[in-house]
């Protein structure tokens, strides 16, 4: 059978094309994997009080022990959750106002932005979501909407903290079903859960989450540390 030299070289151009898409999405992994939480977050003292409480209750967690497993746009049209308004200062300032000494409300350094972790939920055709809310207002606009969301039953969100105006961290717990005995955790109370920390530059418009350790047991001692505020 005849091969033209035009094909055998399109071939050979389609056949390095998806070596090289291959090689990218392999390097992004490795990337992903092993990229930790950036050095000058570990001295930071609201992480370090932050990773104290864990680590008391749990000595295997540490600032080493984070992996990025994820990255992506915080506003993008893919994520269309949140309501952009005109900026007016004094509504703003109102319910900042409104909102301050609630016990799951963190509001950021420049009194202009705030979070409420407390779990609010949303049911759709698909699942039962739970969502942290954000409201915030930039140089011409106020946002407020879900800034992230589990869409699993069973997660539950620590309280955030802001270092800068534009950058604040999440911490997240997920349960996480047992392959070798999924029905340990009904039936015992000790279940496996996974402790996330989720960065979001809001100037780059970006968030980025870390996944440490996996912790063996049962709700009560991760609730207990949660409410260690």
């Amino acid at each position: 059978m005849f091969v033209s030299k035009k094909a055998k070289i399109t071939f050979t151009a389609l056949t390095l094309l998806v070596l090289t898409g291959a090689s990218i999405n392999v390097f992004k992994s490795f990337q992903h994997n092993t990229q930790k939480l950036p050095l000058e977050l570990e001295q930071e003292r609201k992480f370090v009080k932050w990773i104290g409480r864990w680590k008391e209750r749990f000595p295997q967690v540490g600032g080493d022990t984070f992996k990025m497993v994820d990255d992506g746009e915080i506003i993008s049209s893919a994520n269309p959750r949140y309501t952009f308004v005109d900026k007016n200062l004094d509504a703003v300032t109102a319910e900042i106002k409104r909102v301050a000494g609630d016990k799951y409300v963190v509001v950021a350094p420049d009194k202009l932005q705030y979070l409420n972790f407390r779990s609010y939920f949303t049911d759709s055709k698909e699942a039962t979501s739970s969502y942290v809310y954000y409201f915030g207002a930039s140089e011409n606009r106020t946002t407020y909407g879900p800034i992230y969301e589990c869409k699993k039953t069973v997660c539950y969100f620590d309280r955030p903290f802001f270092l800068t105006s534009t950058l604040f961290y999440l911490a997240e717990v997920k349960e996480k079903i047992d392959a070798k005995d999924p029905a340990r955790c009904k039936s015992t109370g000790i279940c496996v859960y996974e402790l996330y920390l989720h960065e979001f530059d809001l100037a780059k418009n970006k968030r980025s989450t870390f996944l440490s350790s996996e912790l063996l047991t049962d709700l009560r001692k991760i609730v207990s540390v949660m409410n260690d505020l």
